[in-house]
């Protein structure tokens, strides 16, 4: 294994939407608990991919692989300002090895992508702080937001009217930069480090 292959296995992005209708968020789907003035939320996604890539004169193109995603998280919010921490381990078990052939193929699908872009290993786990921020509100006419956390392009302010929202939401939203969730760990384009700030509704 190479030193210097990087895991893609990174973090990823949050709407700020204040108008309605809400967008739905990247971790909407969290079973959220309360512990006090807390919010504790954990999600376990596993999935499982069948590839057939095509037709391939040599190597495999047709194959199947695991992958997990487990989020957890802490929050709190309050009148003047929320925070939260989120911690996430993902894992991709039993990715083809003979999936990636040379030149015009290239790599016969995600199973082979996966492979090549984690040192060319079939099994593979990391762990990362997927987001650590504090949002300021009543700053004026503004809230900023400062730390790491999801971005979804398109869609910090939505429409007020439903069906320019829905349009927002499903092919505007992350086409330059978003977790893109279905992928096997999220993608790090929708990760933002800095601040973001936005108007209030």
């Amino acid at each position: 294994m190479s030193s210097v292959c990087q895991q893609p296995t990174s973090p990823a992005p949050t709407s700020n939407a204040n108008a309605a209708p809400q967008p739905q968020k990247p971790d909407g789907s969290q079973s959220k608990h309360k512990l006090g003035p807390l919010d504790i939320a954990v999600d376990w996604r596993v999935r499982a991919e069948g590839w057939n890539w095509f037709e391939s004169d040599s190597d495999d193109n047709d194959y199947a692989f695991t992958h997990s995603l487990l989020r957890i998280s802490i929050g709190q919010r309050t009148e003047h300002f929320d925070w939260k921490l989120e911690g996430a381990q993902d894992s991709t078990l039993a990715l083809p090895s003979s999936a990636v052939v040379s030149a015009p193929q290239g790599q016969l699908g995600l199973g082979g992508t996966y492979y090549a872009s984690n040192c060319n290993t079939r099994n593979n786990a990391s762990g990362f702080v997927k987001q650590a921020y504090l949002t300021l509100k009543n700053l004026g006419p503004f809230k900023v937001k400062l730390g790491r956390f999801e971005f979804l392009d398109g869609i910090e302010l939505m429409p007020k009217d439903r069906l320019l929202a829905a349009l927002a939401q499903t092919r505007v939203s992350q086409r330059l930069i978003g977790n893109f969730g279905w992928s096997a760990a999220e993608s790090d384009m929708g990760r933002d480090v800095g601040f973001h700030g936005e108007p209030l509704a």
